[in-house]
């Protein structure tokens, strides 16, 4: 009798040969696996292990300050994070691209936006998605560390020019890279790289911006970080010290408030400039994260043109100061004594225009009329001069070209020659010929102006 519980019933052959082949099979199978896994696919899946547990993390180098000539700060940076958009799953990257526009509050075109532009870039390189996070974001990113790997924090050295308005069209600001800038240098800028974009920030960018180091991490798998395998630390820019002088330049400012124009004090003896003033002006530190585009259209469509600097900028007639190159053209040629005089009653007429000084000066010499600033007088020196000798004299003074200085976009002025004269009165007159005549043969005369095709 068989023990309690146990059935005497034997199994048939056929099944428990069928049980044993299946089971061959399925051994067979396991090995074929491993074998496949540990040798045919190794290289990928380790490849693929790398990739999940080692992260490639940015340093970003601080750019240099910028002191003045006693080295006080006009410019320095702070310390900030942003957020980094890790692109080595992309599967999950467009699964989560929902939640993380929702998250971090950013629009979808603009997300979408960035990960086009670094189409090109190393899958294992992090793209910058928002340059200024907020206490909120991180939050975000640090509560949604297990769910949403992708994003990282990062610290970086945010730009701040501390005096504000002060010295901006001079110094200039910074943004982002734009698109036009990688593709001229794709092996110089990454997609969300900040650099100098006017003034002195652009002109010394390369000097200022340093160099970028990095930082090779091991990650869980919830995206914390293990240990850190190895570190390149960045090299901060270098330090630039101007030739501006804080103190003269508070003053300037000062006096400027709430007023149109520019101011420039330089060194007679080294040409090295003290202050320089262009108001209106703007806050450079708009531009220190990601400005509004609305922002922008308003600064760039301003009729007070805040983004213009003055000083080097501006097409203007040079006033009064021109009454010393005036007197320069009359002593150096010789075409009018020195001892030249003219009776000043308060205003004169010249080719059918009056012209005014602030009263009567009476009988005027060289010496009193500089002294007075005698509008009268040195309207008779340039009648006696002419055009030309007046060109000539303006441009050997270096007027009518750039100085050189060390500011992008300076403008070289006019001083008109009497071949430009003509030639531009010859302009104003085919324009108002053409304004006046009657509609109809205004588009003969355009026609008429038009190849023919044949």
């Amino acid at each position: 009798m068989a023990p309690w519980g146990i059935s005497d019933q034997k199994i048939p052959q056929g099944r428990l040969a069928l049980f044993s082949y299946l089971s061959v099979i399925c051994v067979v199978l396991l090995l074929v696996g491993f074998w496949k896994l540990q040798v045919v696919q190794s290289d990928h899946f380790a490849d693929l292990a790398e990739k999940n547990r080692i992260r490639y993390i940015p340093i970003i180098a601080p750019r240099g300050v910028m002191l003045d000539r006693e080295g006080r700060v006009l410019a320095d940076s702070y310390p900030s994070f942003s957020i980094l958009l890790l692109r080595d799953d992309p599967k999950q990257l467009e699964k989560n691209l929902p939640r993380i526009e929702d998250g971090l509050g950013i629009a979808p075109d603009d997300l979408s936006d960035q990960l086009a532009d670094a189409q090109g870039e190393p899958k294992f390189q992090p793209i910058v998605i928002k340059p200024a996070a907020s206490e909120a974001d991180i939050a975000f990113v640090e509560s949604h560390r297990a769910d949403l790997p992708m994003l990282e924090l990062m610290m970086v050295q945010r730009r701040r020019y501390p005096h504000g308005e002060m010295l901006a069209n001079t110094i200039g600001y910074v943004g982002e890279v734009s698109p036009q800038d990688l593709a001229k240098n794709p092996d110089k800028y990454r997609p969300g790289d900040i650099i100098g974009k006017a003034g002195l920030e652009r002109e010394y960018n390369d000097q200022i911006v340093g160099t970028d180091g990095m930082r090779r991490v091991v990650v869980n798998s919830i995206g914390k970080m293990v240990r850190t395998l190895d570190d390149v630390e960045a090299i901060p820019g270098k330090p630039i010290q101007l030739t501006i002088d804080y103190d003269l330049q508070s003053v300037a400012d000062a006096d400027f408030a709430n007023k149109e124009g520019a101011l420039v004090a330089m060194d007679a003896r080294t040409g090295e400039i003290l202050a320089m003033v262009s108001r209106p002006t703007y806050d450079p530190n708009d531009f220190a994260v990601r400005i509004p585009p609305e922002e922008w259209a308003e600064l760039n469509t301003d009729s007070e043109t805040p983004l213009l600097n003055r000083a080097i900028q501006a097409q203007l007639a040079p006033g009064s100061v021109f009454k010393i190159v005036m007197a320069t053209a009359m002593l150096e040629s010789k075409a009018i004594p020195a001892n030249y005089t003219v009776n000043c009653p308060g205003s004169a007429t010249f080719y059918g225009r009056t012209f005014h000084c602030d009263h009567a000066h009476g009988l005027v010499d060289l010496h009193r009329g500089i002294v007075a600033s005698c509008d009268v007088y040195f309207y008779n020196v340039g009648k006696l001069l002419g055009i030309d000798r007046i060109s000539h004299y303006a441009m050997g003074l270096g007027l009518g070209r750039r100085t050189g200085i060390d500011l992008p976009g300076e403008e070289p002025g006019l001083i008109p020659t009497e071949d430009w004269v003509e030639h531009d009165r010859s302009r104003r007159e085919r324009r108002h010929v053409d304004a006046s005549a009657p509609a109809q043969e205004r588009r003969r005369t355009s026609a008429r102006r038009v190849p023919a095709v044949g």
